[in-house]
């Protein structure tokens, strides 16, 4: 008697095959989807980058504001540290980083800071002198 021929053994053949392509195409829909939601390190530091110049534009926004024009030393401000770091610390925390910044140190019309980011496993950091006339960069 043949496979052909038995009734059950072709039910048990189709059920057998039925379970191995169900555990095969969910393993593959499992695996895939587990690859799609990681990131590369290009990619991931494609983001720290847009962050760091996010902070540095609008950090350097905020320090020409509080300096008049490069001619009052911004860190004397209480501003500073009680409006303005808390909210940019709280953006730059919704986009998955934890944001410091430190070692102000202020010679008319330039403050040099250091900015840390930290994405939890990761710290990177940047050493920025913006010109506080214009709040860029220098």
């Amino acid at each position: 008697m043949s496979l052909k021929d038995d009734e059950s053994g072709q039910i048990i053949a189709a059920v057998g095959f039925a379970i191995t392509l169900s555990i095969v195409l969910f393993a593959t829909v499992y695996h895939s989807a587990g690859l799609a939601g990681q990131r590369t390190v290009a990619q991931e530091l494609e983001d720290i980058s847009y962050v760091f110049n996010d902070v540095r534009g609008t950090y350097g926004h905020i320090l020409n504001q509080l300096s008049d024009n490069g001619t009052v030393d911004p860190f004397n401000d209480i501003e500073l540290y009680s409006t303005h770091e808390p909210r940019m610390k709280k953006l730059i925390y919704a986009r998955g980083f934890i944001l410091s910044i430190s070692d102000h140190d202020c010679t008319l019309p330039y403050a040099n800071v250091t900015i840390v980011l930290s994405d939890g496993t990761t710290t990177y950091t940047d050493h920025v002198t913006y010109d506080l006339s214009t709040g860029n960069v220098v």
